[in-house]
């Protein structure tokens, strides 16, 4: 199941969709309907795009790519949350309202990481730091596509020291709204002579001299 956040600018983001009135659905279908449809979910996802187009908006940017690459990404979007039978739109705002907390926690959060980068939505709505348009990275099947249909697996680096603040006010956030947060590790084996060389390595010991 999705967790899901509150809308808190449901209100104050209405009018950004303005920069989205050219927008027309015989262009852009999955693009309009997220602007017009009565899904509450889709169009708070959309209000966030609005938002996010506003503030990074260049003069440089080609509409027409921008507006393309966000209609095959809303359709991808959509063709997912059909197949595994959620609200995927309410995905991408939880994960934008979480980043929002790690950097509230006082944490450096990374740019992006894998397939994420590849997606222009999570940019405009602060998911990642990178425009893929400008950096030429093709939206790709690999991060989320109709064929394989589940959720998108987004990596987020922060910092190590700020490890327990942030989980802490992603913690208060979600207790906020009735729900909960838990602490999930992952555990490895090694080997003798690789746990030596992991050992030597936290000490600084040159791995010529471990061998």
């Amino acid at each position: 199941v999705i967790a899901k956040v509150d809308y808190e600018h449901e209100k104050d983001y209405e009018e950004d969709l303005e920069v989205f009135n050219d927008v027309d659905k015989e262009t852009y279908p999955y693009f309009y309907s997220y602007i017009h449809g009565e899904d509450r979910a889709d169009h708070y996802l959309a209000e966030l795009i609005a938002h996010g187009y506003i503030q990074k908006f260049k003069d440089e940017w080609d509409t027409t790519t921008y507006y393309k690459r966000i209609e095959e990404e809303l359709w991808t979007i959509k063709e997912v949350g059909k197949a595994i039978k959620q609200d995927m739109a309410d995905y991408f705002i939880s994960m934008a309202k979480m980043i929002e907390l790690m950097w509230d926690a006082g944490s450096i959060v990374g740019p992006a990481r894998g397939s994420a980068g590849t997606m222009l939505i999570n940019y405009l709505i602060g998911i990642t730091q990178i425009d893929p348009i400008v950096m030429n990275l093709p939206y790709v099947w690999r991060f989320m596509h109709p064929s394989r249909p589940d959720l998108a697996d987004i990596d987020v680096d922060t910092e190590s020291d700020k490890r327990a603040a942030v989980f802490n006010k992603v913690r208060d956030y979600f207790r906020s709204l009735g729900g909960d947060v838990v602490n999930v590790c992952t555990f490895g084996t090694e080997g003798t002579k690789s746990a030596i060389r992991t050992a030597a390595r936290g000490l600084h010991v040159d791995d010529d001299v471990v061998t």
